[in-house]
């Protein structure tokens, strides 16, 4: 098992890059749009906390929302986008199909095809739980889209010959698909950069160069958790 191409995992807040990115492609809402948590928001009976993060229960711009990684608002925001939406934006990043690649891969999941997609399920898939499984090579693809200015690329490896000191191929050609505009793509780093720049990935924002990233931690259901960064720099 090639855990890079072939594990899945819950990806937790990772996949609020993608859920971020549908709700403001459809301006469901905007950076600077104001959202309010009163300590939990209940969706059909459901409550989401917003004590996920310490900064989750009051009101602030929804950048802060992505910043902090606030379940409840997340939940709350993806309804509204609905099933429809969130389901265009995730199959456009290469959620529900293999991604092409070098070698085999396993198709990251939006959730199982037999499931009910009830409002519910919707909510908590939108922060990264729900029947989400993502390959890591997913979720770098993610991260990958939005820092090329929303265009997805093929990803490869390449197999490369030492002859003399020189690298000779073959470099497989790289077919393109554009995700997100290129507006809404710098909007996604600015959010990404101030997750790091708000302390909230140790490790990596004393490097000396600028990083948009974003954490993640997903239950896995027997007690223990998935622990995820996805990012990219210079993030200029």
């Amino acid at each position: 098992l090639n855990r890079a191409t072939q594990g899945l995992y819950p990806p937790g807040s990772t996949f609020k890059t993608v859920t971020a990115s549908g709700i403001l492609e459809r301006k469901i809402a905007t950076p600077e749009t104001i959202v309010t948590c009163p300590g939990e928001i209940v969706i059909d009976g459901f409550p989401i906390s917003c004590s996920n993060t310490a900064e989750g229960v009051g009101t602030y711009p929804f950048k802060s929302a992505f910043t902090f990684s606030v379940n409840a608002i997340f939940a709350e925001l993806g309804v509204k986008l609905g099933w429809a939406g969130l389901t265009d934006i995730a199959r456009r990043y290469g959620f529900d199909s293999a991604l092409d690649f070098t070698l085999e891969t396993a198709p990251s999941q939006l959730h199982r095809k037999d499931s009910k997609t009830t409002k519910t399920l919707l909510a908590s898939t939108s922060f990264g739980q729900g029947e989400l499984l993502a390959t890591p090579l997913q979720m770098a693809e993610v991260a990958a889209t939005i820092a090329n200015g929303g265009v997805r690329m093929r990803p490869h490896l390449t197999l490369a010959e030492q002859r003399n000191g020189k690298s000779l191929g073959p470099i497989e050609p790289s077919s393109s698909t554009r995700v997100i505009s290129d507006q809404l793509a710098a909007t996604m780093r600015e959010f990404m950069v101030s997750v790091v720049a708000n302390g909230q990935a140790n490790g990596v924002n004393n490097l000396g160069v600028a990083v948009g990233g974003k954490t993640g931690t997903a239950e896995a259901g027997d007690g223990t958790s998935h622990a995820w960064f996805i990012a990219f720099a210079p993030a200029e």
